[in-house]
Parts: structure tokens; C-alpha cells; sequence
């Protein structure tokens, strides 16, 4: 699932990826990337509440040290 939400972010199919990193968070709750991706697509549909809420699971996986994660949640704040 990771490999096609990473082929639809290229193409800019923001809708469709976060579609594919949902479904991959799903698959496996405990994966960051998933996260951090579906935080991206959510920030590009304009979704900052929802893409806020993604970075900040990705920050509860990693007890705080995503250095990304940290941006793409000031991101949807600002």
C-alpha cells in the first residue's frame, strides 16, 4: 500500500493516496510512515485539523522523535 500511495503522491492524486495510507495504517497501526504520508495528503486536500491529528499518532509511535512528524504538525497549525 505504501509503494501506490507513494506512486499517487508523485502524480499529486492527494484524495487516492490518502485513500492507500489509510488503508496501510489499517494493515498496520504501529506503522509511522503511513501517518506521516496520510498527514501530507490531509495537509494538500486542506484537511489541517484531521492532518494535525495524523502527525500527532505518528509522534505517539515514536514517544515524540519524528522530526517529521513534528513539521508536517506545525504545518496544519500554520
Amino acid at each position: 500500500m505504501q509503494g501506490r500511495g507513494a506512486a499517487l503522491v508523485k502524480e499529486a492524486r492527494w484524495a487516492e493516496a490518502l485513500h492507500s495510507f489509510t488503508r496501510a495504517s489499517e494493515i498496520d497501526p504501529r506503522c509511522v510512515k503511513s501517518r506521516l504520508n496520510a498527514s501530507l495528503a490531509l495537509l494538500k486536500l486542506g484537511r489541517h485539523k484531521e492532518a494535525v491529528l495524523a502527525a500527532d499518532r505518528a509522534l505517539h509511535l515514536t514517544n515524540g522523535a519524528n522530526a517529521k512528524a513534528w513539521f508536517r504538525r506545525a504545518s496544519a497549525f500554520f
